[in-house]
C-alpha cells in the first residue's frame, strides 16, 4: 500500500473451497479496501464457468463489476508447449522398443496415487485377455511410492522395466543412433517371452510423463479412482488421446466437466470398469480417434486466457504508474 502496489488475484477455485467461509469474506473484504482507497489497483481474473462460483461468489460481493475479467482458464494455456517439447531421448528410445518387442496397445497410467496401482494392474488384466503384448507405462505421482508400486507390479507376476535403470544416450551420437534413442544397455528391455505376461515400464523419476502421452493409445489420469481430486486431464488430450479418469476430480472440476460433455473424455469408477472401458476404445479405433479429435479440439478452444491476463496486467501498471 505504501508503495501504490498493483495487485492482480486470479481465482482458480471457489473462495469458499480455498479457504473456507470466514478467511474467504476476509479476503474479500481487504480487496474492497484496497480499491476504496485508491492506494491499491486490484484486478481479479477469474474462469468463465458461473457455476464455480455458486454459493459463495465473494468476488462480485466485493468487487466493482469492472474490476472483475472473465477470462477463462490458464490451463489450458500450459498444455500446448508439452506437444511441442514431446520429442525427448525416452519417448525416442520407447518408441523404438515399441517396435523392435513389438510390444502394443501402449497404455499410459499417469500420476497414480496409493491405492490406485492394484486397480490399474486389474484393468491391465482385463485388457490382455485381447492384447496379451499390451504395454502398460504406470507413473506413480509421488517417488515414495515408486518401491511400493514395483513390488505390487512384481506379486501381480509381472516384469518390472524401471526407467531409473534404463541408460539412454543424450547426445544423439551413440551407436550411431539419430536423436539419442537408446545405448546397447537398454536394448531389448520391453521384450516379452512368450507364454509369459509381458513386463511393466514404471516410470519412476520426475518430468517425463507428459511426453510419455504421444506414445499412447489409451489413458488413465491418477489421482481420481481415490478421493484425492485428480490430476491434469489436458496433457493426453493436447495429444489427441481420450482422458480416462474416476469420479474424484474435484481439482478439475470444469474442465472434466467439459470433456465430459463433449464426449471427449470417460468416466470409470473402479479397476474391472477402468480395464473395460479401456478395451471398448482399442476394438473401436473410429470411436477413439473421434473422441481424441474432440479432445484436442477442447484444449485449443480455450485457448487464451493467459493473452487475456497479461492485457490487463498491462493495463493495470498503467493505472499504477499513472496515480504515482
Amino acid at each position: 500500500r505504501q508503495e501504490g502496489a498493483a495487485v492482480f488475484v486470479e481465482i482458480a477455485a471457489p473462495p469458499m473451497n480455498l479457504f473456507g467461509p470466514e478467511l474467504a469474506r476476509d479476503l474479500g473484504s481487504l480487496i474492497q479496501q484496497a480499491e476504496a482507497d485508491h492506494s491499491v489497483s486490484v484486478l481479479v481474473f477469474k474462469s468463465a464457468d458461473p457455476d464455480y462460483f455458486i454459493g459463495c461468489d465473494i468476488v462480485h460481493e466485493f468487487m466493482h463489476p469492472d474490476r472483475v475479467v472473465v477470462g477463462g482458464n490458464m490451463k489450458y494455456d500450459a498444455a500446448m508447449p508439452i506437444a511441442v517439447a514431446s520429442a525427448t531421448p525416452l519417448v525416442d528410445w520407447l518408441a523404438a522398443e515399441i517396435a523392435q518387442s513389438r510390444r502394443g496397445p501402449v497404455l499410459v497410467a499417469g500420476s497414480v496415487i496409493a491405492g490406485e496401482e492394484t486397480a490399474v494392474l486389474e484393468a491391465l488384466a482385463v485388457v490382455s485377455r485381447q492384447w496379451p503384448d499390451a504395454l502398460l507405462i504406470m507413473a506413480p505421482r509421488k517417488p515414495e511410492r515408486f518401491d511400493a508400486a514395483a513390488t505390487l507390479i512384481e506379486h501381480a507376476g509381472r516384469r518390472v522395466v524401471r526407467r531409473s535403470g534404463l541408460s539412454l544416450s543424450l547426445d544423439g551420437s551413440e551407436n550411431g543412433t539419430p536423436n539419442g534413442t537408446h545405448d546397447s544397455g537398454a536394448r531389448g528391455a520391453l521384450a516379452r517371452t512368450p507364454g509369459e505376461p509381458g513386463s511393466i515400464l514404471l516410470l519412476d523419476t520426475i518430468g517425463e510423463l507428459a511426453a510419455l502421452y504421444a506414445l499412447a493409445d489409451a489413458v488413465f489420469i491418477g489421482g481420481s479412482l481415490e478421493p484425492a481430486g485428480g490430476h491434469n486431464p489436458l496433457e493426453p488430450a493436447t495429444f489427441g488421446k481420450v482422458p480416462v479418469f474416476g469420479r474424484s476430480m474435484d481439482n478439475f472440476r470444469d474442465i472434466a466437466a467439459a470433456f465430459l460433455a463433449a464426449d471427449a473424455a470417460m468416466e470409470v469408477r473402479s479397476g474391472l470398469d477402468l480395464g473395460e472401458v479401456w478395451s471398448a476404445l482399442l476394438s473401436d479405433d473410429a470411436r477413439r480417434e473421434r473422441m481424441g479429435q474432440a479432445a484436442r479440439e477442447l484444449v485449443q478452444r480455450h485457448q487464451g486466457a493467459t493473452t487475456v491476463a497479461l492485457k490487463h496486467i498491462a493495463n493495470l501498471l498503467g493505472e499504477t504508474q499513472e496515480r504515482l
